[in-house]
Parts: C-alpha cells; structure tokens; sequence
C-alpha cells in the first residue's frame, strides 16, 4: 500500500491523509475498482490497477505549492521527483477544499505513483495535465471513487454512480 508522509503543519492535510490510508487499506475500495472492467487510456484491465495500486510499497512525501491561478490541485513529477506528490495549497484553490476532495487528489496521484512504479502496464491520463474528457481514465475515476466513499459513508455506490460523478467532475 502507498503510505503518504507528510511533516507539515497544515492540519487539513493531516486528516486528508489519515482519510487517504484508511481507503487505501480497505478491501471494498479494491473490489468496485476491479468491477470496473477496464480504464480509458490503460493498457490493462481495472483488475491489474487495482492490484498494482494495492501491492504497490511506496512511501510518498507529500510535500505543498502555491499556484493561485494554475489549473492543478495537485501534481507529481515522476522523473525529477517520483516519490513525491505536490498539493496546491493557495488559499483560492485550497481553503475551501473539503477533506474528501483533498483525499480524491491524494488518491488520484497514488493511482500516478502506482503506475510510475509499474513497467508492465501504463495506466495514467496521458501527456497533459487537463481533465476535460478524462473522467474514465485510472486517476480521474478511482480519485473520485476515493471522494464518493467519504462524502457517503456506509451508502452502496456502484461503478455506474462513480463512472456518471467522474464525467461530470472532468466536464
């Protein structure tokens, strides 16, 4: 499992994460992924993600930037940086970002991290950074699938519910 390490001191961000761990530990969380079938732009099944999202040993720092006007919540760079994941912290974009939200991102480039450390399978959302038409790639789904489970605690959510939320998130 990727485990997140974050030494600052934004308390928000804290929650995010202990929020974050306790999905990437659970069972149910894996199992929808794999109900999936398959990703746009991945060249393995939903299956083989969630398996190598699940096995994949990484610890991630999680470290913060500020970008008030640039499109990304967050980031990662996987040649100069990859065991490191950004979260865009400007107050525009962060203060009124809910814990599920920040979780959605943090999952999102888990997903990134997983598939950075997978030389079988690729299963990212391609060149750019944009999420226009992106909402059934790997990160986009499975970030907002993370959300979904916190923002509807002890509901059913099924793939179609998850497939229908990430459209819509990535217009």
């Amino acid at each position: 499992m990727i485990t997140f390490v974050y030494n600052g001191s934004i308390q928000k961000l804290h929650d995010a994460i202990a929020e974050a761990h306790k999905i990437l530990a659970n069972d149910d969380f894996y199992k929808l992924i794999k109900e999936r079938g398959n990703f746009d732009l991945a060249d393995c099944t939903a299956t083989q993600v969630a398996d190598r999202l699940r096995n994949c040993n990484l610890n991630s720092q999680v470290k913060t930037y500020k970008h008030p006007f640039g499109p990304s919540l967050g980031k990662e760079f996987p040649i100069t940086d990859p065991t490191s994941v950004y979260i865009n912290v400007s107050p525009i974009k962060f203060k009124n970002r809910t814990i599920p939200s920040v979780v959605n991102t943090l999952i999102h480039e888990a997903v990134h991290a997983a598939d950075s450390d997978c030389a079988d399978f690729d299963f990212g959302h391609g060149e750019d950074n944009h999420s226009k038409g992106k909402g059934l790639t790997a990160p986009y789904w499975i970030g907002c699938w993370a959300e979904m489970i916190l923002e509807n605690p002890g509901k059913v959510i099924t793939v179609a519910q998850v497939d229908a939320q990430s459209k819509a998130y990535c217009g």
